[in-house]
């Protein structure tokens, strides 16, 4: 075909067609794309809307992010497989899926978290659901436990596995604390420590505030607040806690 003749049909070519073709031409060699990005004149919502109606009618399959814009082309009994692997395992290898889509695990992430929530690492992909069933498994039958060892077992940020722990502790489904961001201490252990704590320092002080306590054990203000209560009510007439003013009376 000559090139007058083919810019002739490109001209009487309607848009929707001509947006269908880069579709195809664009998913072709990684199964993925980023509808923001697309070389083509049509809006953002015209765009979805095509592709949107492609996928009802069944002539494309696959995922398509709305808030992202992110389009995932996949086999529908294909992404099943996946679906039904993270839910019943809730776990992953990133390697089974970047060998269809050849993508960072920045973009690959959303898709993820469309199907479940969870957190993704350099190798692998965990639910929320996985990481509290394992951590708890983990951590509930320790006195004391370094964090950086699950930490590297899962291969999880140190951050994000101390934020899904105290998450964990919060909500009553797991008992102890953390200290200095490095260690798990069981209640029992903890309970002990806190006590022995107050009850070494000196008569003359009087008073302890929280902010100390927090210092000088590596431990949440929250978590000093819930123990030192507690002491109270273990060994009721020795102490009094003030929580508005975040400090603790040692009675002379």
């Amino acid at each position: 075909m000559s090139s007058f003749l083919k810019k002739l049909q490109e001209l009487f070519m309607s848009k929707e067609k001509k947006f269908v073709i880069l579709l195809n031409e664009e998913l072709e060699p990684n199964n993925y794309l980023n509808l923001r990005k697309l070389d083509t004149k049509l809006s953002i919502q015209q765009r979805y809307r095509i592709l949107n109606r492609l996928l009802s009618s069944g002539k494309l399959q696959g995922v398509l992010l709305a808030k992202k814009l992110y389009f995932f082309s996949i086999e529908n009994d294909t992404l099943s497989e996946i679906r039904n692997t993270i839910k019943t395992s809730g776990t992953i290898k990133l390697s089974l899926l970047k060998s269809r889509w050849k993508i960072k695990n920045k973009v690959l992430e959303p898709l993820l978290q469309h199907i479940e929530i969870g957190i993704i690492t350099e190798e692998s992909y965990y639910t929320i659901q996985y990481l509290h069933n394992h951590i708890i498994s983990v951590l509930s039958n320790e006195q004391e436990y370094e964090l950086k060892t699950l930490s590297e077992k899962l291969d999880i940020d140190a951050v994000q596995l101390n934020t899904i722990i105290q998450d964990l502790i919060n909500e009553k489904l797991l008992k102890g604390v953390i200290k200095n961001q490095e260690i798990f201490l069981d209640s029992e252990s903890f309970e002990e420590i806190i006590q022995n704590y107050i009850e070494d320092q000196d008569a003359e002080i009087g008073d302890i505030h929280f902010d100390k306590i927090c210092e000088d054990l590596g431990v949440s203000l929250e978590d000093i607040e819930k123990y030192l209560l507690q002491l109270v009510d273990k060994i009721p007439g020795m102490y009094i806690v003030y929580p508005l003013e975040k400090k603790i009376i040692i009675k002379k």
